[in-house]
């Protein structure tokens, strides 16, 4: 595609023949716009807008000119003099631009099962906004479908929350519908939001109750291997010793079963 639009704009007495109009031009580009008229002796024909213009040719009867860096609509307005009455035609230009950023807000941590789930979605830029829609999604399945509006555009969509929605996907897509203008449908998805369940259809405290449990048995076995620990050492420094009067020195030595039996009954 050239880097140009060619719009001829034809001034008459009586009509206004637009003969290469394109619908929409994107953000940024240049247009070309062609003034003619059927006055057979036309005097300053000319172009009124509010964007940055240069001739680029003109001949009896019309003039080309170059609008450049167009990034917005506006509205142009072909003059001229025929017998020394001014005739004027007018056209608007309409620019389109895709979205800049699609985010859909974090997910609550765990959304309890049975309960309302509210998800959010912004959208930043994209125009035009009458072509502009919102649609929140689960998985492919289509939540909500709502109108562009504001800046940023917010859309919201509340859905209950099931047994098996855990793991489910939840994204944003903004939808540039250009298809009644000639040209095609542009869509922008978020990243994806991931949910994580709990619960038995709504009930809060199971989550808690769980955790709960995995807690009291994790402490169960920390006790019971501090036990078993304390018992133990007490069984290897359990034993008889005796010392031998005669004998000041150490260390001492331990006595068996059978010697500890014959010292008690000496």
């Amino acid at each position: 595609c050239s880097s140009h639009f060619l719009r001829q704009l034809t001034v008459a007495s009586k009509s206004l023949i637009c003969p290469l109009l394109p619908e929409v031009l994107p953000a940024g580009r240049s247009l070309l716009v062609n003034c003619s008229t059927s006055c057979p002796h036309p005097e300053l024909i000319t172009l009124e807008t509010s964007l940055p213009k240069e001739v680029i040719d003109e001949d009896q009867g019309w003039a080309a000119f170059r609008l450049s860096n167009v990034t917005g609509d506006s509205k142009i307005i072909c003059s001229a003099f025929c017998n020394g009455s001014q005739m004027t035609s007018s056209s608007n230009i309409t620019v389109y631009r895709f979205p800049e950023l699609v985010e859909l807000d974090l997910l609550p941590r765990w959304q309890p099962v049975g309960e309302n789930l509210t998800l959010q979605c912004h959208v930043w830029g994209g125009a035009p906004r009458a072509q502009l829609t919102l649609v929140l999604l689960r998985g492919e399945e289509e939540l909500s479908r709502q109108p562009a509006v504001g800046e940023p555009a917010e859309g919201t969509a509340t859905v209950l929350a099931g047994r098996g929605d855990y793991g489910a996907k939840f994204t944003c897509r903004a939808e540039l519908d250009l298809r009644p203008r000639g040209l095609g449908l542009f869509q922008n998805t978020s990243a994806p939001r991931q949910l994580r369940t709990f619960g038995e259809g709504g009930d809060r405290n199971s989550f808690v109750v769980t955790i709960l449990i995995g807690v009291l048995v994790i402490l169960g076995v920390v006790t019971a291997i501090v036990a078993l620990m304390c018992i133990f050492g007490k069984q290897t420094r359990s034993g008889f010793y005796h010392v031998n009067q005669q004998d000041t020195s150490l260390p001492l030595r331990p006595v068996q079963p059978k010697e500890a039996v014959e010292l008690e009954q000496s």
